[in-house]
C-alpha cells in the first residue's frame, strides 16, 4: 500500500529557529528538515506522516496553538543551556490540553541544566553530528505508539482535569479513597501553618481584613483563615478549625496544641487502619489513651500556687509583659474579671474598677455641663430603679421631692426617659434645683431586668414597677438604693460604694454562679461579667506600644498569659512546659499499653506518638534534635527544654510551666477530632451526600 494511501497522521515539531547549542538558524533549519522531517515521513509505518513545524521564534499566534490542539504527535526539542522560553511555553500549552503523545530530545551538551517542570517525562539526548540514533528513536516511538506497545501517559493532563473536577465536583466521579485523600490534605494544609506558629519561635500568619493588614497567631484564627476552592480539601479546613475553636471557647487559649495533636493522631490513624487495623477498634483504643493520658498529667502535677508568674511568663513567651497579668488577677479577686484593650502608643496601664458599672443610651449633652471630660461626678447618691418608660413629669415628682428634701443627687435608672419628663430634668439640672441623671437601660425586658436586679441588690434599692406592687405616685425614701461614688459618661455608669444588704448580694451572686453551670458560650461571658461587677471587681489593662503592630503583639502575649493564669489559678494545677510533659506522659502510656491488645493498642500507641509532636515541633524550630529532647522528657517529668538556648535544662535552673487542665483539653480535642475523621463514612457536600469507606 502507498503512502498516499495510508491514513495519514500528523507529527508538529517545536524547537527554537534561530539559535540553540551554538547552532544558528541555517544549521536549525537543516536540522529539522533532515535529521527529524525527512526520516519520520519516508519511514515504513502503518500510518502516513505528515512533520511539520511551529513558527519562527516569538511568533506565538493562534495557528500554533490549534496545531498544538489538532496534531496527533508533538516532538519538542529543548536543546540548548536552558530550553527556548516560547518551546517552553508551546510544551506547556501541549501538556495542558491533549492525552495525545509528546516526544522529548535535546541537545547532549555537559552545560544542559535540569528542568525541573519536567524532570519526570524522558528526555533523549542526541548528537547533531551523528544524527542515526536520534532518527532511529523517532521512528521507533511512533512505531511503538502505533501497535500499542508503548502507551502515552501525561500526568500533567491528568493532574489539571482533576482538579478541575473537583472544584465542583459530580460525586459520583470521586472515588471514597480519594474522597478521603483530598479531606486529609486539607486537614494537612492547616495543620502545617499552626505547627509553623507554634512554640516560642513560631511565625504568624499574615491575614489582609478590612483593608488592614496583620498577623495573626491564634490556632483557631490561622485555621479560619485558610480555604480551599476544593470542597472536600474545605471539609478537612472546617475539621480543625472546629477543633481550634472549640479550645479557645473553652480554655480561651492554646488552640494550636489540639490542631497540632490531632493532626498528629490522623496521620498514625491513617498508617495503622491502612495495614489492617480495625477502625472502631483504634478509635476506642485512641479514647483510652486520651484518658490515661489525662490521668497522668493530673499525677505529675503540682500546686500553681505561688508559680503563676511562670504560668505567664510561658504562655506569652516573654519576661516583660505578664507581670501585668498577675497583678491584675490579684486585685480582680476569685470572682473579678480581667479585660484588656488596646491603648495608644506608649506604657502599659492596669485600671482597676471597683463596684458596678451599667452600660447605657448615651446621656444626653446638656447633663455633662460642668463637668470636665464629660465624666460628671456624684456623691452619696439616691439610686430609682423603674424598669418602664416615664415620659410625664408628675409620675416623678415623689421621686424629686424625696431626692430634694434628702439634698442628695438622683439616679433615675430607666427604660426609657423622654419627653416632658426628660425636659424637665434638664431644666432642673441645669438651674441646681435637684440634680437628677437619667440613664435608659437598653435591650429587651427580659435582657434589662437581670442587670436591674444586680444593681438594686448592689445599692439596696427596690424595683418600682406595679407587676411587684409598686407604683412612683407612692414612692419613699427607703424605696431608693444609695452609692457613695457614681461616675457617669455618656455611656456607662460607674456605682461604688452601694448601699446594698451583703447578704442580699450573695444571694445575688449565687443565682448567677447557678445560671453560669448551665450557660452557652454567649451567655457565659455575660455571666461571668455580671457577676463580677456585683460581688467583685473588673480589671482592665490597657497596652500600649511604639506601634499599632506592637500593641497587638503585646495584646496577644498578654491574652495568652491570661487565660493560661486564670486556668491554672482555677485548677491549681500545672505541669513542665514546652511539650516536655506531654513527651513523658507519651512514655507512661507505652508502659500501660495492655498485652495482648492488638488493634485497641494500635490506638493507644498513636496517642502516645502525637503527645511527642509538640516537643518535636519546638526542638526542631530551635535547630536541635528533637529525638534527644524526647528522651531526656521522657527520662524525667520535670526535665525543661529552653527553646531559647535550644538545650535540656535541669528543673532548678528553668523552669517553664504549664497549666494542666489545658493540656487535658487539648487531648479530649484532639482525640474527638481524630475520632470524627477516622471514623467518618461520608462526607456533604453542599447538599450532596459523598460516600467515603471508613
Amino acid at each position: 500500500m502507498s503512502n498516499s494511501e495510508k491514513p495519514e497522521r500528523s507529527v508538529f515539531v517545536i524547537m527554537p529557529f534561530v539559535e540553540a547549542g551554538g547552532r544558528n538558524e541555517t544549521q536549525l533549519t537543516a536540522f529539522f528538515k533532515h535529521q527529524i522531517q525527512r526520516p519520520i515521513e519516508s519511514a515504513s509505518l502503518d500510518y502516513s506522516y505528515r512533520v511539520h513545524r511551529s513558527g519562527e521564534a516569538f511568533d506565538i499566534n493562534t495557528e500554533i496553538i490549534r496545531e498544538l490542539v489538532r496534531a496527533d504527535v508533538v516532538i519538542a526539542d529543548l536543546s540548548g543551556e536552558m530550553p527556548n522560553p516560547n518551546v517552553m511555553y508551546e510544551l506547556g500549552i501541549r501538556l495542558a490540553i491533549s492525552d495525545q503523545p509528546v516526544i522529548l530530545i535535546r541537545q547532549d551538551l555537559p552545560s544542559n541544566r535540569r528542568i525541573f517542570d519536567i524532570a519526570g517525562f524522558y528526555t533523549f539526548d542526541y548528537d547533531p553530528l551523528n544524527p542515526g540514533p536520534l532518527e532511529e528513536h523517532l521512528v521507533s516511538k511512533l512505531r511503538r505508539f502505533e501497535t500499542g506497545e508503548e502507551v502515552y501517559s501525561n500526568r500533567v493532563r491528568r493532574i489539571i482535569l482533576d482538579e478541575l473536577t473537583l472544584l465542583n465536583p459530580d460525586v459520583s466521579q470521586v472515588p471514597p479513597d480519594r474522597q478521603r485523600d483530598l479531606v486529609l490534605r486539607g486537614i494537612r494544609s492547616v495543620a502545617s501553618m499552626v505547627t509553623r506558629a507554634y512554640g516560642p519561635h513560631g511565625v504568624g500568619l499574615s491575614v489582609v481584613a478590612g483593608g488592614t493588614e496583620r498577623l495573626e497567631r491564634r490556632g483557631a484564627w490561622i485555621a479560619s483563615a485558610v480555604s480551599s476552592r476544593n470542597p472536600f480539601e474545605q471539609r478537612g479546613i472546617n475539621l480543625m478549625a472546629v477543633a481550634g475553636r472549640q479550645m479557645s471557647d473553652d480554655m480561651t487559649d492554646g488552640s494550636k496544641l489540639p490542631i497540632i495533636l490531632a493532626h498528629a493522631l490522623i496521620e498514625e490513624g491513617v498508617r495503622l487502619i491502612g495495614e489492617g487495623v480495625g477502625v472502631r477498634h483504634f478509635v476506642r483504643g485512641m479514647q483510652r489513651g486520651a484518658a490515661i493520658a489525662a490521668d497522668e498529667l493530673r499525677a505529675i502535677s503540682s500546686p500553681a500556687e505561688g508559680r503563676l508568674m511562670t504560668v505567664a511568663h510561658t504562655a506569652a513567651k516573654t519576661t516583660d509583659l505578664p507581670a501585668d497579668v498577675v497583678e491584675a488577677l490579684r486585685l480582680a479577686g476569685a470572682d473579678g474579671l480581667v479585660a484588656i484593650e488596646e491603648g495608644s502608643p506608649g506604657s502599659d496601664t492596669v485600671r482597676l474598677v471597683e463596684g458596678m458599672t451599667v452600660t447605657h443610651r448615651e446621656v444626653p449633652e446638656d447633663f455633662f455641663s460642668n463637668c470636665p471630660g464629660h465624666r460628671c461626678t456624684l456623691e452619696d447618691c439616691l439610686i430609682l430603679i423603674y424598669p418602664e418608660r416615664i415620659s410625664v413629669m408628675k409620675e416623678l415628682l415623689p421621686a424629686l421631692k424625696v431626692a430634694a428634701d434628702a439634698e442628695r443627687p438622683l439616679v433615675l435608672i430607666a427604660d426609657r426617659i423622654e419627653g416632658e419628663a426628660l425636659q424637665t430634668l434638664v431644666v432642673n439640672h441645669l438651674r441646681g434645683t435637684v440634680r437628677c441623671i437619667p440613664l435608659s437601660i437598653p435591650g429587651m425586658r427580659d435582657q434589662k431586668l437581670p442587670i436591674m436586679d444586680d444593681l438594686a441588690a448592689y445599692t439596696g434599692a427596690t424595683i418600682v414597677t406595679p407587676q411587684r406592687g409598686f407604683r412612683l405616685e407612692s414612692i419613699v425614701q427607703s424605696d431608693l438604693g444609695r452609692a457613695g461614688h457614681v461616675v457617669v459618661t455618656s455611656t456607662h455608669t460607674e456605682f461604688d460604694g452601694g448601699g446594698g444588704d451583703p447578704r442580699g448580694i450573695a444571694r445575688r451572686a449565687d443565682i448567677i454562679r447557678a445560671a453560669l453551670a448551665g450557660a452557652g458560650d454567649y451567655e457565659r461571658e455575660k455571666l461571668q461579667l455580671r457577676l463580677a461587677r456585683l460581688v467583685a471587681r473588673v480589671v482592665t489593662i490597657i497596652v500600649g506600644g511604639s506601634t499599632e503592630h506592637e500593641i497587638r503583639e503585646r495584646r496577644y502575649e498578654l491574652e495568652s498569659a491570661l487565660a493560661s493564669v486564670s486556668i491554672a489559678r482555677r485548677t491549681d494545677a500545672v505541669v513542665t512546659g514546652a511539650g516536655a510533659a506531654l513527651a513523658h506522659v507519651a512514655s507512661k502510656l507505652r508502659e500501660n499499653m495492655e498485652q495482648g491488645g492488638g488493634e485497641k493498642a494500635a490506638g493507644m500507641l498513636a496517642v502516645s506518638t502525637a503527645l511527642e509532636a509538640p516537643l518535636r515541633t519546638i526542638a526542631r524550630a530551635s535547630g536541635m534534635d528533637p529525638d534527644e529532647a524526647i528522651k531526656a522528657a521522657q527520662r524525667d517529668s520535670g526535665c525543661v527544654f529552653n527553646a531559647d538556648t535550644g538545650t535540656i535544662e535541669d528543673p532548678a535552673d528553668l523552669r517553664i510551666l504549664d497549666s494542666t487542665a489545658l493540656l487535658i483539653r487539648a487531648v479530649e480535642i484532639a482525640a474527638a477530632t481524630a475520632a470524627q475523621f477516622l471514623e467518618a463514612g461520608s462526607w456533604t457536600v453542599g447538599h450532596r451526600e459523598v460516600t467515603s469507606a471508613s
